[in-house]
């Protein structure tokens, strides 16, 4: 019972899990890891994600502090939140960007529902950074298998295209930053017409800003002559 891993299943001691932390002597027999309890909290994705359920007293373990506050607050918070510890967050990732990726995802789906979920900013801005360095360093693996495997459901959706494009555009230089989501969207997305019917309607709203700002232009100086 000491939690030591064990290569071989072949083996005469059993093998356990701690299923606490350090300040119980509680484990589970029949697993080759041990698993700490509150350190792997902190390694997941998001607070709401890391409840545990103790099935012997039929309550809720809630290691993190915030888990059950965050879902009845409908908040979105990164497992390390509140310490900060953003880095150790992304360190912890199968693979750079996809627990970012995974952010956006929920953000788009509370949308969809008509149900916004409540973000703090400064954990949205470190996520909006880590996928827009993602892109740029770990793009061949997120195309394949991890941008595919998290957003195919929403992209199946128009409602789910039209969120995911508003929330980009939202962000700080959100038009440019489109198109280094357009790789990924574009090899995801499930009607390809969505992408036209995009690039048409951004383009006629373009044209309409630029003829209107003409306009005003012409007007001002038409003013000026006047008065000379």
């Amino acid at each position: 019972m000491d939690g030591k891993v064990q290569d071989d299943w072949s083996v005469s001691e059993p093998n356990y899990v701690l299923i606490g932390d350090e300040q119980t002597d509680a484990y589970m027999e029949g697993f080759r890891l041990s698993f700490n309890a509150t350190a792997e909290c902190f390694k997941g994705d998001f607070r709401q994600n890391m409840l545990f359920y103790d099935l012997a007293n039929d309550v809720i373990l809630d290691k993190s502090g915030y888990g059950v506050a965050d879902i009845r607050d409908r908040m979105l918070r990164v497992a390390s939140a509140p310490a900060c510890c953003f880095d150790d967050w992304v360190a912890s990732d199968i693979t750079m960007g996809l627990k970012s990726l995974r952010y956006v995802k929920f953000v788009l789906r509370a949308r969809m529902d008509l149900a916004p979920l409540n973000t703090d900013k400064s954990e949205e801005s470190f996520i909006i950074a880590t996928i827009r360095k993602a892109f740029k360093e770990n793009a061949k693996a997120l195309h394949s298998p991890w941008f595919g495997i998290v957003f195919t459901d929403t992209l199946s959706r128009k409602s789910g295209f039209d969120a995911l494009h508003s929330w980009v555009l939202e962000q700080k230089d959100g038009a440019s930053w489109w198109l280094e989501w357009l790789p990924f969207v574009r090899s995801t997305v499930k009607d390809q017409s969505w992408l036209e019917d995009m690039s048409a309607t951004r383009a006629t709203a373009i044209k309409k800003k630029i003829k209107k700002t003409n306009k005003t232009k012409t007007g001002k100086m038409v003013k000026k002559a006047a008065h000379k």
